[in-house]
């Protein structure tokens, strides 16, 4: 109940805000009631006075039996819209706070104003709200238990509509809550069967929006799964193919130390051979060294000295020279020598 309560609170709420925000337009002649009566006299609500608008004439009525045959008169139509407007002796108007509040809320409090701070009791009073928006605040006013009851329920028993009740004041006319005008008349069965069908019509959308949106949700959440389950495949391939990658990486690394290895060992044979074919017999080499298109070699000559000559006048080399001085080698009939080179044809040369 208080649930329901909230939910018709907010949106009285927000018919409210939009009816601030949005021009007012005038009201059309149909808009209008078509009878007006005024209810209220210094003993009850009789006499009162039956206007039918756009007619000229204007019944006195002094009791409830004559009300009963002036609406027969008028005859059955939901059509014609009756309008009450209850004269300032037959209400007491007070204030409830300088804001306006939820009208469940309003109800609640009026209740208690009435119990604490009025000398009238609950259930001999009907506490109205006064609808918000003709004055800052919230306000209600307090009728005489039955009095209104029963001047709506022979309006529903005419066959007539009750557009909707009015308290006249110095400053106009001030409509009172619809809500509480409808709990005050209590529904019809059209009305309850309206209400039901309206209310089968929001919880069958409400029920659609629902589960369109569960069904949107579901669609979401499979699309998000598939993209995870893509991205998961994307991501291993692209391990797979870095993991490839960098295979092919150290195996082009590994061909090409081959190839410096192969070019090296070339080479060393190549300069290994020119050297048997420049160098005498009476000569041995015991270390060679290959860097950068020169050569460094160490060994042992019956004859160092002759070796200078024989590497100038060998095709294969240029600018032979001694690195360090020829020495005797002790225990053998030669010198130690150490030379360098440079190979011919090679950059450096």
């Amino acid at each position: 109940m208080a649930k329901t309560s909230t939910i018709s609170d907010f949106f009285i709420w927000w018919l409210d805000e939009i009816a601030q925000v949005t021009p007012q337009r005038q009201k059309r002649p149909s808009d209008a009631a078509d009878v007006v009566l005024c209810a209220g006299g210094k003993h009850g609500f009789f006499p009162q006075t039956l206007h039918h608008c756009g007619q000229d004439d204007v019944l006195e009525i002094s009791s409830p039996e004559e009300l009963e045959t002036a609406f027969v008169k008028l005859g059955r139509s939901k059509t014609r819209r009756v309008q009450i407007q209850l004269k300032p002796d037959r209400f007491v108007e007070r204030s409830l706070a300088d804001i306006n509040l939820p009208v469940s809320k309003a109800r609640l409090m009026a209740g208690v104003d009435v119990q604490t701070n009025t000398p009238f009791r609950n259930s001999d009073v009907d506490a109205l709200i006064l609808s918000s928006g003709v004055e800052p605040g919230c306000r209600y006013i307090l009728i005489k238990k039955n009095e209104l009851r029963s001047l709506i329920k022979s309006i529903k028993t005419a066959g007539l509509k009750l557009q909707d009740v009015v308290i006249e004041k110095t400053d106009g006319l001030h409509r009172l809550d619809r809500r509480g005008i409808r709990q005050l008349g209590g529904r019809s069965l059209l009305e309850k069967t309206n209400f039901a069908l309206k209310s089968a019509v929001v919880v069958i959308f409400a029920a659609w929006l629902f589960t369109a949106f569960m069904a949107e949700q579901s669609r979401l959440r499979a699309a998000a799964a598939d993209l995870s389950t893509r991205i998961a495949e994307v991501q291993k391939q692209a391990r797979l193919a870095r993991e490839q990658y960098d295979e092919r990486l150290k195996l082009l690394e590994q061909m090409a130390s081959i190839r410096d290895d192969k070019k090296l060992a070339n080479s060393t044979v190549y300069v290994w051979d020119l050297l048997s074919r420049a160098l005498p017999d009476d000569t041995w080499l015991s270390d060679l060294t290959i860097e950068d298109g020169s050569i460094l070699v160490s060994g042992y000559s019956k004859s160092a000295a002759t070796l200078i000559p024989l590497l100038e006048s060998s095709e294969g080399f240029d600018d032979p020279e001694f690195k360090s001085s020829v020495v005797k080698a002790p225990g053998i009939d030669a010198e130690r020598f150490t030379l360098s080179t440079e190979i011919a044809g090679s950059p450096n040369s």
